[in-house]
């Protein structure tokens, strides 16, 4: 318990500060798909471990696109409709990494060819991140939703409802102010817990060669 609290500490202090001086996905993202592709390279043997990794940097990439092309492009519409196209693209993002993670067996078993029986009885077994990982990212979905009705409310006049009546709303915006300090949070504390894996495996690898 100690633990996860020590690692949520540091997602949000490593989330503050991302979102503080590197207010950019340009540069967190890229970095935090790196950091993946190098722990996946060094546990390329380990086929849930780089599973669960290809997932999430598939979707982070497609993310980082959507941030290049059609976000870029909706500049020059209201914000309402900014934000609920921008907030909607991340809430399908992450249910899609919510539902690759939750499926992992069943996709795996049926879309992967030639898998060796190795390979099989990896896949049934329990991964130790697909619990965290899953509840990470179901956070993730919350946080998007929450942004989406935040906005919603904050513009209720675009939807037909008297002026007086949307103005008691119009203040609503603290997920739109701390949306990047929450997002990069999360983020962090995914990359944490395939670091704090990755050292487990790391650990338990060098001293079962000290043993031998």
């Amino acid at each position: 318990m100690n633990s996860l609290k020590n690692l949520i500490l540091l997602a949000i202090i490593f989330g503050a500060i991302g979102a503080t001086y590197l207010y950019s996905d340009l540069i967190l993202l890229p970095f935090f798909i790196l950091l993946l592709l190098l722990m996946a390279t060094f546990n390329k043997d380990e086929f849930n471990f780089t599973y669960l990794i290809k997932v999430i940097i598939a979707f982070t990439i497609v993310e980082s696109l959507l941030g290049l092309t059609i976000f870029k492009l909706i500049t020059h519409k209201p914000g309402f409709i900014q934000n609920s196209i921008i907030f909607t693209s991340h809430l399908i993002i992450d249910i899609l990494i919510a539902y690759f993670i939750s499926n992992r067996k069943s996709i795996c078993l049926k879309y992967i060819k030639n898998i060796s029986i190795e390979t099989k009885k990896e896949i049934f077994e329990k991964s130790l991140l697909d619990a965290p990982l899953l509840g990470v990212y179901l956070l993730f979905c919350i946080v998007d939703t929450l942004a989406l009705l935040e906005n919603l409310l904050r513009h209720l006049d675009k939807i037909g409802f008297p002026a007086e009546a949307a103005s008691k709303f119009s203040d609503f915006q603290f997920l739109y102010n701390n949306y990047e300090y929450i997002k990069y949070a999360l983020l962090s504390l995914v990359l944490l817990l395939f670091i704090s894996l990755f050292i487990r495996k790391a650990t338990s690898g060098s001293q079962l060669l000290h043993r031998r």
